[in-house]
């Protein structure tokens, strides 16, 4: 089975959205294949109604990548095991996939696609990388709601490159795809650095606090202000933040 094969969570949503994604038989021969699938790629998902705050199905590879039986999953497992430093990106893009289903139910229409990448406890109560990617479709069949599908793939073998870090949240169907080096290029404008110096100077620290917070000369904290704005040729930090924190990057 190709790594980039996607089309069996179509197959999924089209064989199982008429009922709703409840009273799955877990030895049809689509989730079986689904399930081989997501072992050889190290990878597992979740189907659920974000209206509902509700998980509906949880593949078995949860047990196997996270110790934690698929009944046991809900919206906010993930979240509960990132790592603290980052909870709050976290929490931010949680927030962009709330409002972006709200605005799905809202229009009655449409899909949308968001991935990026998180660090969180794994088996060995250590930390690894894990690659998230969720689509959101708004439906009435076989009632009316937004339904989210969230497929999580273990990252280690995927050379994420350190310098900053994978996100994106738009309608391209594309991005729904095996995690490559073009998807995993989207977003990597600045680094992990100076997006930590942007995180501080939207929380309103000047200069010589953030220079404290990280050890760093002030200096070296202004050269990484004036830096960040090359990179991303915005006009002025505060509408870069607004900008970054409309995208849940910040």
């Amino acid at each position: 089975m190709p790594r980039t094969d996607y089309q069996l969570f179509q197959k999924f949503i089209t064989k199982y959205l008429p009922k709703g994604f409840v009273g799955i038989n877990r030895q049809d021969s689509l989730i079986v294949k689904i399930e081989e699938q997501l072992k050889t790629n190290k990878q597992f998902f979740y189907v659920g109604d974000v209206l509902q705050m509700k998980i509906l199905f949880a593949s078995n590879s949860s047990h196997e990548m996270f110790g934690i039986n698929p009944e046991e999953i809900t919206l906010a497992t993930f979240f509960q095991r990132s790592h603290p430093k980052e909870q709050h990106r976290h929490n931010m893009a949680r927030s962009k996939t709330l409002n972006a289903a709200q605005e799905l139910f809202i229009s009655k229409k449409g899909q949308i696609f968001q991935s990026s990448h998180f660090n969180q406890k794994n088996t060995k109560g250590g930390y690894s990388n894990y690659f998230y990617q969720v689509k959101l479709f708004y439906t009435t069949e076989p009632y009316e709601t937004v339904f989210v599908l969230l497929i999580i793939t273990e990252a280690e073998s995927l050379k994420i490159s350190q310098k900053g870090f994978h996100y994106y949240i738009g309608e391209d169907e594309s991005m729904f795809r095996f995690p490559d080096l073009d998807m995993l290029s989207v977003g990597r404008l600045l680094s992990s650095r100076e997006l930590e110096i942007l995180h501080f100077i939207a929380m309103g620290f000047d200069s010589d606090i953030i220079a404290k917070k990280l050890f760093l000369s002030v200096n070296t904290v202004n050269t990484h202000r004036r830096n960040i704005l090359k990179k991303t040729g915005a006009s002025s930090t505060l509408d870069l933040i607004i900008k970054m924190q409309d995208q849940g990057v910040i």
